[in-house]
């Protein structure tokens, strides 16, 4: 995986970049973004995941999570514990998204991305997940 970010819905997303020359688009990235999806909560736990956004200074990563959220005014602190623990919620429930990146995306990854999109509907009971 290339990269792993979280939106500000506080859904976990997980992004994988290929170039359309590399032939092993359709074998080497839906697998193991399947692996990730099914497995990220043993892989990347809730503090890992907010220490990698707050870095060496967590006070202005809180205060740039506020602007992001548009939570002026609010407590940041509250607003902060409020994202990070939908988040960390989101993860442990396996609500995460999964995001392919190419410059040319072949025929056979996009049916396969299409073909999951078609049945995730019938996966999650029509509940919207």
């Amino acid at each position: 995986m290339d990269h792993l970010l979280v939106g500000q819905d506080a859904v976990p997303t997980f992004v994988e970049v290929k170039r359309a020359s590399d032939t092993r688009a359709r074998r080497e990235v839906v697998a193991p973004m399947l692996d990730y999806a099914a497995n990220g909560s043993a892989f990347w736990q809730l503090d890992q995941l907010r220490g990698w956004f707050e870095g060496d200074d967590p006070q202005a990563a809180t205060g740039h999570l506020v602007t992001w959220l548009d939570s002026a005014g609010e407590d940041p602190e509250e607003v902060a514990a409020q994202f990070w623990d939908a988040a960390g919620a989101n993860l442990r429930e396996g609500k995460v998204r999964l995001v392919f990146v190419a410059d040319e995306i072949p025929a056979s990854l996009q049916r396969l991305v299409e073909f999951f999109n078609e049945q995730m509907p019938r996966a999650c009971g029509g509940a919207g997940c």
